[in-house]
Parts: C-alpha cells; structure tokens; sequence
C-alpha cells in the first residue's frame, strides 16, 4: 500500500470516529507529513486529545505524551521527575523521563498558550531543534509533532 493510500485510510478512519472534525483532521495529517507542530483551539470538548491520540495509535510504536499546561507548570512536569528509585539506589541524580517530552513522537500540550514564558520558551528546543537541554543533560528529542491545544 502507498504511503498516499495509507494516509487515506487513516483519514477516512479519523472522519469515521471524529465527526465534523474534518478541518482539524487535516491540519493534524498536514502537521504529521511536514513534522510541524499544529495549534488547535476550541471549546472543550471538540475532539482535540482524541485526534491525537489516534493519529498516535495509528503508527506502530509511537508514543505519545499529554499535559495540560497551566501558569504554574514546571519543567519538571514535561521533562521528567527526579527518579527517586535511581536516587535511592544509585546515587544518581537523573529524571525519570520513560513518560515525558523527552521521550514521546507526539506531545499534546493542552492550554499551551496559559503556561509561562519560560514553559513556552523551554519547549522551543524541542519544537524547532528535537533538542532539550534538562538537567545538564542533552536529549534529542523523537518528537514528530506537537499540538497545542487552546479553549481560549
């Protein structure tokens, strides 16, 4: 099966589940081939997380991460927590970053446009390079996509 093809049926797949949702179905599959980053905005409830979620299942292997951002967000909440087993054990003092930007193709930041200047600016790494820096630490990023969702 073509690549066309397969991005046709995963369209008719999406148009099947997600009613009246055409326009933000193909602004996300229009995101997905050119590896940018989408916002969508809407009242709660539009489908905006399912989207997501499904293009996210739809790929073998893809994982995906979801927050919502609000102005008291930290960088710890999408990179990771210190992981306190490792700290315990080890001695090492490294985030555990198994669910996290960090980690994950596809990232819903729910409310991105209500965090902080410094949440927005430290996710423009991974955004625009793949690349964070986090706790003196280089990540390169498997991001595919990131949608901002937005209610206001």
């Amino acid at each position: 099966m073509s690549l066309q093809a397969k991005f046709q049926t995963l369209r008719t797949q999406l148009q099947a589940s997600l009613i009246e949702r055409d326009a933000e179905i193909d602004a996300a599959l229009l995101g997905l081939i050119s590896k940018k980053h989408v916002i969508l905005e809407g009242m709660w409830g539009l489908a905006k997380s399912a989207l997501l979620r499904s293009i996210c299942n739809a790929i073998a292997g893809a994982r995906a991460f979801e927050y919502i951002i609000n102005k008291d967000t930290a960088t710890s909440d999408l990179y990771g927590h210190i992981d306190m087993q490792k700290m315990a054990n080890e001695r090492v003092w490294e985030p555990n970053t198994k669910y996290s930007v960090l980690t994950s193709e596809f990232v819903l930041a729910d409310e991105f446009f209500r965090g902080s200047s410094y949440i927005q600016n430290s996710m423009l790494g991974a955004m625009n390079e793949r690349v964070v820096h986090y706790e003196n630490k280089r990540y390169d990023v498997p991001l595919r996509m990131l949608v901002a969702g937005s209610n206001t």
